[in-house]
């Protein structure tokens, strides 16, 4: 877990490094055409390590700002990209992850109240299950994969595909913001009520309670 840690500090680190330079680019402060400046330049500025710096450009080329041309440089492409959703969710960032989650868990929750099938609901329940037992066996891996599948079974019983869609492309980076954010599992283990709060409100069809069930979900994590 340390190393996982530390991996995705050094990520969030390359990741605003890469929207430090991404302002700098769209502001006009280099212009398509232009030279970024070297590493050395770069690590100097930001006070970070060359890793650090090698992956905030590899963060912009993925975002296609600019293009690393080997032995040469890298080069501003254009300020104005073009993003691949799957590219764009392999470089965001933990907070931007919560507050997309906020846009869409609320309606698919209110959603999946009315919509849900008993498959759904077999799913739902499911993985809350799982989530339970995992805590009791102190097994954090387990518990972070249920709580993600938890959530993305309530996005599949809105039965909205486009939102179901979005909320699976989100689930990996999911799963490694809460890998992050989650070092034991007692604040997990604490919204457990919540969590279960949330279920019933869904599987009993009271879709105004459920959306307040994943506020107080929310209020868990975010008072830690």
């Amino acid at each position: 877990m340390a190393k996982s840690n530390d991996a995705q500090k050094r990520k969030t680190l390359a990741v605003n490094v890469s929207d430090m330079m991404k302002k700098r680019i769209i502001s006009g402060k280099f212009k398509v055409g232009d030279k970024l400046p070297t590493e050395p330049e770069l690590m100097e500025f930001f006070g970070v390590g060359r890793s650090t710096v090698r992956e905030a450009m590899r963060v912009l080329a993925q975002l296609g700002y600019v293009s690393i041309e080997q032995g040469r440089g890298t080069y501003v492409r254009t300020v104005d990209p073009i993003v691949n959703y799957q590219e764009r969710l392999q470089v965001a960032g933990i907070k931007e992850m919560h507050e997309v989650r906020l846009v869409i868990e609320g309606p698919a929750a209110r959603m999946a109240a009315s919509r849900k099938t008993p498959a759904d609901a077999a799913a739902i329940r499911k993985y809350y299950d799982g989530m339970v037992q995992a805590c009791s066996q102190r097994d954090l891996s387990s518990v972070i994969f249920n709580d993600v599948r938890f959530h993305v079974a309530i996005a599949k019983a809105s039965h909205n595909s486009l939102l179901y869609d979005l909320y699976r492309g989100l689930s990996n980076q999911l799963r490694h913001s809460f890998e992050y954010q989650f070092t034991d599992i007692d604040l997990i283990e604490k919204s457990l009520p919540d969590h279960k709060m949330l279920m019933d409100a869904i599987l009993q069809g009271r879709p105004q309670e459920a959306e307040i069930a994943l506020n107080k979900v929310w209020a868990v994590s975010e008072n830690e």
